[in-house]
């Protein structure tokens, strides 16, 4: 098992010497990966190292152990702190108590003591450990999440972007078991209200009592899925016998007549055709929602079934701009192949309508009008290779259907590229705005990260990770080198006092500049300066 990491920190460097040299680390199972000289200095090497334990006095120069134990708390909160000091106060063991220290020990620190304590602390590490390890609790947590990740994969399978390759294997790990049935049907319950304030249930309950009534008459009757959002229900039906529209429709309609009487809901749903294989599962998505839309013309509080309101065979359309979002969410976070597949789901009906109909001309402009909206709204017309794209997407007939998919395929293709470019120079663009910001304020002794970042309109942490990336650096370091050059600059260019020059580059203390400084360039200002 790997050895907990400490960390020593005392303004004493016989204690720490000491404390390092008269310990069996090894046997208690510890590791002295840093020894420290006061806060500040324990607070940098903090930043850099994946600590279990500090072992901290509290009177320091700089930066007492208790202002430092606080910061490394925001940085590490599972990190073990262990107290020493010299002076027997309660507002420091008050203090100690609120940042949760597990150990708050007087000095002179004894062997003894202090080896009983690390025993102590070392169980509670191996307890935490254990747990975390421990296949049951693995388990229960796995299975906490499995619905999250059950009905992800649900709408993935939707909307098309799993292959059908992966498709068993996922459908096993899930336990979705529709691909037992040869007939496969997909329902969609449009679950918005007409009324919030006549219904006798919150508006948030809505999908999930229409999803429990569904089940309630699904049961026993057909294998189901069901995928929950906001404003619809959608249903995945798998069923065994030839003749499952007219029963499943059947259903539909009672489960609609059932909201109306118990939730005064006014529901209504759109049913796809049967189909048989699981690549077809989107397009049986799309059907379901394009007779959803056929509720305006008909009526609502019913089934509506695709084969009802279209010709057999005649296309549905490839896509609405209420899509652009899941069309998006594949174009930031898939990769090359998943986008294909989001593309090749999209664009099937094109492949199938008529050359030259009138249907093809509507099915193509519509594609296009969506790659169109999503290159306004990513705001990516002024690239030359997306530009290009565009331009030769207006210029495209309805006869050339393979040739459309190609097209609008490499154009999601490049949108994707230059979304993911597009989020990469934003992370260059913060760095460099913050780079600026402490070039600025870098004289400011209260520049902190949270001042930093309140400029920046970003989080810390986020803020943190962007920045130790693109800079190799952390936060304090770049500060801190940065100051460091200006003051090695003062000192050759000007007569100014060392106290001044600390104050000038954001020190208020210029004992703990010289330190620093020292640190940084090896002599002391004053010897730099000669």
């Amino acid at each position: 098992m790997n050895k907990y990491k400490i960390m020593i920190v005392d303004d004493e460097a016989e204690v720490r010497e000491g404390i390092a040299a008269h310990i069996d680390w090894d046997a208690l199972g510890f590791e002295v990966v840093a020894q420290a000289e006061n806060g500040q200095d324990g607070l940098d090497k903090a930043e850099n190292l994946d600590l279990d334990v500090v072992l901290t006095d509290i009177k320091m120069p700089y930066m007492d152990g208790l202002a430092m134990s606080a910061q490394i708390m925001r940085l590490h909160p599972a990190v073990k702190l262990i107290l020493f000091s010299g002076f027997d106060e309660f507002e420091y063991a008050k203090e100690a108590i609120r940042l949760n220290v597990v150990e708050y020990v007087l000095k002179p620190v004894n062997v003894e003591e202090l080896t009983g304590i690390l025993r102590r602390v070392k169980q509670t590490l191996d307890a935490q450990i254990a747990e975390r390890r421990d296949i049951e609790v693995l388990r229960r947590a796995y299975e906490k999440s499995l619905p999250l990740m059950r009905e992800r994969f649900l709408n993935e399978l939707l909307w098309g972007a799993v292959h059908a390759s992966e498709a068993a294997e996922q459908m096993r790990r899930y336990d979705v078991d529709i691909d037992a049935s040869p007939h496969k049907i997909v329902v969609i319950f449009d679950v918005a209200p007409q009324n919030e304030q006549t219904l006798p249930i919150a508006r948030e309950f809505i999908p999930v009592s229409v999803k429990q009534l569904a089940q309630e008459h699904l049961d026993g009757v057909c294998r189901y899925a069901t995928i929950v959002g906001s404003a619809t229900v959608a249903i995945l039906t798998a069923w065994d016998e030839d003749d499952c529209v007219g029963r499943l429709i059947q259903i539909v309609n009672e489960v609609c007549a059932c909201g109306k009487r118990i939730f005064e809901l006014e529901l209504s749903a759109g049913v796809s055709r049967a189909t048989e294989s699981l690549s077809d599962i989107h397009n049986a998505y799309l059907e379901a929602r394009s007779a959803l839309e056929y509720r305006k013309i008909v009526g609502s509080g019913r089934a509506i079934y695709i084969q009802d309101m279209e010709q057999a065979g005649q296309s549905q359309e490839i896509a609405e701009l209420s899509d652009i979002p899941r069309i998006l969410s594949v174009l930031k976070f898939g990769d090359r192949e998943q986008i294909k597949r989001m593309a090749s789901g999209l664009l099937t009906p094109l492949s199938a309508a008529q050359a030259d109909s009138f249907e093809a001309l509507v099915l193509l402009r519509n594609a296009v009008n969506v790659v169109l909206q999503i290159v306004n709204r990513c705001n990516l017309y002024k690239e030359p290779a997306v530009k290009a794209r565009v331009d030769a997407l207006l210029q495209l007939r309805a006869a050339a259907a393979e040739e459309a998919r190609e097209r609008i395929t490499d154009a999601y293709l490049c949108i994707g590229e230059y979304i993911v470019e597009q989020r990469e120079s934003a992370s260059k663009r913060l760095v460099s705005e913050a780079e600026s910001f402490i070039l600025q304020n870098y004289a400011n002794p209260h520049l902190s990260v949270d001042k930093l970042c309140e400029h920046l309109h970003v989080s810390a942490s986020y803020f943190s990770t962007i920045f130790k990336q693109e800079t190799g650096q952390s936060y304090v370091q770049y500060l801190t080198e940065t100051r460091m050059q200006h003051a090695a600059q003062l000192l050759n260019t000007t007569d100014d006092k060392t106290y001044i020059i600390a104050n000038k580059v954001g020190y208020e203390e210029p004992n703990y500049f010289s330190y620093v400084f020292k640190k940084r360039f090896g002599v002391s200002p004053g010897k730099y300066r000669s």
